[in-house]
């Protein structure tokens, strides 16, 4: 029975005796085999995003169902102040009901790097800070991401600079939890164009979870000059600039920033065997030196032309696009993060 492979721990209660559950006017998105909408706790009044998918349609589609099973494997298992949380699990006949945590805030795209808004080093280091952390946090759990990229990175609201990592569809185990000493060897070509090492761009017959710190060294040069460093509008030729490590820091922008952030993501855009990971990145001094209060802004018509429209923000739209409740433990998840020196999770 196809029912039987997606092994996903459900909870034993009707979700409607637990959750208000409005689908008129609350919907957040649309994909393929369901819907979000907003669910709110009826003991508790907490708002929560609940993805829900027609068991029908899923079970249709051997990949896409190993996918999800994937994705909220993971998902269960991760507890981090920078990572959108899965609290439960809800099935009935016809749908299975994912909850998750409302997330009311933009991307990082549409809330960051468009905007141009207070743009300064400070601003993204505290921003790239959250990132690299629920990186660390990952890799330290045998967790690769594989698709780190401004629209998988969402505000909790929009009056804060607290940030969440989101979309685990691609991630995978790099070694297994209970045996953390044997890996799993990463082959499947993935993650976004503009974003993908040049270990996955060459095919290489496997790579290791650095990916992601390729891709989030990718990640801070757009937040810092608003475009991508390796561009082009033909794809092939951004593949073989990625391949090549072909970019540039000869822009303006480049004049205003500090050698130190630029000795960063030089360690991050490199090869394979040279690249940092992420407890190098944290060790960095661009990750600990003072700033002064010194903007800088960027060419937004060059922005503009290549984030047309919602071109890399439409992937986000099928997913939970939500926001915190929890505002009780939101000062607590900010110490937790700067106390959590190895990043594994764990306070010693």
């Amino acid at each position: 029975n196809r029912k039987d492979i997606l092994n996903i721990k459900v909870q034993t209660q009707r979700i409607d005796k637990v959750y208000d559950i409005k689908q008129t006017n609350s919907k957040l998105g649309k994909g393929n085999f369901g819907f979000v909408v907003k669910g709110k706790d009826k003991i508790t009044g907490q708002t929560r995003a609940i993805k829900i998918i027609k068991i029908e349609k899923l079970m249709k589609v051997d990949a896409d169902l190993a996918t999800l099973e994937r994705e909220f494997t993971i998902l269960r298992n991760m507890d981090h102040p920078n990572i959108v949380k899965l609290y439960e699990v809800y099935k009935d006949e016809k749908y299975l009901y994912f909850v998750m945590e409302y997330l009311e805030g933009e991307n990082l795209y549409e809330g960051f790097i468009k905007r141009n808004d207070n743009v300064n080093e400070k601003r993204i280091r505290d921003l790239f800070f959250q990132i690299i952390k629920a990186v660390q946090y990952m890799h330290k759990n045998g967790i690769a991401h594989r698709d780190i990229k401004p629209e998988n990175i969402m505000f909790v609201h929009a009056n804060t600079d607290k940030i969440k990592l989101i979309d685990f569809g691609v991630s995978k185990y790099f070694f297994d939890p209970d045996a953390p000493t044997k890996e799993i060897t990463l082959r499947t070509k993935t993650g976004s164009l503009f974003y993908i090492s040049p270990e996955i761009a060459s095919n290489y017959k496997k790579y290791d979870h650095r990916c992601d710190v390729w891709s989030a060294g990718v990640l801070l040069y757009i937040m810092v000059s608003g475009v991508p460093p390796f561009f082009d509008m033909n794809p092939m030729v951004v593949t073989e600039k990625v391949k090549n490590i072909d970019y540039s820091l000869k822009e303006e922008v480049w004049a205003m920033v500090s050698k130190e952030l630029i000795d960063l993501i030089k360690h991050m855009l490199s090869p394979l065997d040279y690249r940092y990971t992420t407890d190098q990145v944290l060790e960095h001094p661009w990750m600990k030196m003072p700033f002064e209060e010194k903007r800088h802004t960027f060419d937004l018509k060059t922005v503009r032309s290549f984030f047309f429209g919602a071109k890399l923000a439409k992937y986000v739209r099928e997913i939970i696009t939500a926001s915190v409740s929890e505002t009780d433990v939101k000062n607590l998840g900010n110490v937790f993060v700067e106390i959590d020196d190895d990043g594994d999770g764990l306070i010693s």
